[in-house]
């Protein structure tokens, strides 16, 4: 009984159960200002300018969202996982970098949206995709798209936007793509505007570059180099006949070997 008595009168004992009565009053009162209406939070601003590269339009589906959603109560427990949650769904957006309540009633949010890098062209279909093989919607990415080079000869159906499409031919035009995209500038002459993978796994075919009236180059195999030319090599070859661009038109230029080749070309 000295035990307990001691235990009973121990300021250990008192302090606990200061705080189990703080902590227990105070999710008490959270719940009460999770249900005030005076803290239902709208965005910060429902106006925003979108990327240079992609133009105030990358932007419609985040406001469209966070329209849909509605007001968040700022002291709602996951209100930090419902704004995420829903913008996360949304295949424009990569992450979710911050959540930010402004009190009294207003929230913001900072996202990094998803940029494409090239464009896979389907007959009358044009879908944009990631360096990663995401597949992006093509009415926001209007604008993001315009200009980038076109992958034609990607088999199989593309998957739902936000998805990774996944597809060898499409991931030897993205490495192409990867590999030009650095040197585009100097390769301007040529105006490059496709890749086309219909051979990229095949030696003695591999990928196709086309560029202005006239202009085929066979690139090889971007995701091999056995029996090729390193990477760097070709680019030499490229800047040069970018040089000539006049001399290799109507021809189609081999990057692919030891030499600079140019001759009728073999296919259209």
């Amino acid at each position: 009984m000295g035990v307990v008595r001691a235990f009973l009168g121990s300021r250990t004992l008192w302090t606990v159960m200061a705080f189990l009565l703080i902590w227990s009053l105070t999710r008490i009162g959270l719940r009460g200002l999770a249900k005030d209406p005076r803290f239902d939070a709208r965005p910060e601003a429902l106006r925003a300018e979108g990327p240079a590269w992609g133009g105030p339009e990358l932007l419609n589906p985040v406001l469209d969202r966070l329209e849909v959603l509605g007001r968040i109560n700022l002291f709602d427990p996951r209100f930090d996982d419902r704004i995420r949650g829903a913008l996360l769904e949304l295949p424009c957006v990569a992450s979710v970098d911050s959540v930010r309540r402004i009190w009294p009633a207003r929230y913001g949010v900072d996202v990094t949206l998803r940029r494409p890098v090239a464009v896979v062209v389907r007959g009358d279909e044009r879908v944009p995709v990631t360096a990663g093989g995401v597949a992006l919607p093509p009415a926001p990415y209007a604008h993001a798209s315009r200009g980038l080079l076109e992958i034609r000869g990607v088999t199989g159906e593309p998957p739902r936007a936000g998805q990774v499409w996944r597809s060898a031919e499409l991931a030897s035009g993205l490495e192409t793509v990867a590999q030009l995209s650095p040197h585009l500038d100097e390769l301007a002459p040529l105006e490059l505007a496709c890749v086309d993978v219909a051979g990229a796994g095949t030696a003695r075919t591999g990928v196709y570059l086309y560029g202005g009236e006239g202009i085929t180059i066979r690139w090889g195999r971007p995701l091999r180099t056995v029996g090729e030319n390193p990477v760097e090599r070709k680019l030499l070859f490229l800047k040069i006949a970018a040089g000539q661009v006049d001399r290799v038109r109507g021809l189609e230029t081999d990057v692919r070997f030891s030499k600079l080749y140019c001759r009728p070309p073999a296919q259209p």
